[in-house]
């Protein structure tokens, strides 16, 4: 049984971003809103989770928006352990 997930994550400078980011972009894209995970940031905050497939249609709502994003970063969660592959625009 494969128990990996591969998946991207925009993280924001602030709450009230991320939350409107969830807002534009649900509306027809599948993502989720979720706490940035700890291996990124022990601050609370929230980060937006999609596939990564969806990375430039992603950017060019959340620009459309002027929504500014803070982090970009590619995972990769194998049997329960989150794996940051990448974390570059």
């Amino acid at each position: 049984m494969d128990t990996s997930e591969e998946f991207c994550l925009f993280t924001f400078v602030s709450t009230h971003h991320a939350i409107q980011a969830e807002k534009v972009l649900s509306e027809n894209l599948d993502i989720k809103l979720i706490p940035v995970p700890r291996q990124i940031s022990v601050s609370c905050g929230l980060a937006i989770k999609f596939a990564c497939e969806l990375k430039k249609t992603v950017e060019q709502i959340l620009a459309k928006h002027d929504i500014p994003t803070s982090k970009y970063f590619r995972c990769l969660k194998e049997h329960g352990t989150l794996k940051i592959i990448e974390s570059n625009r």
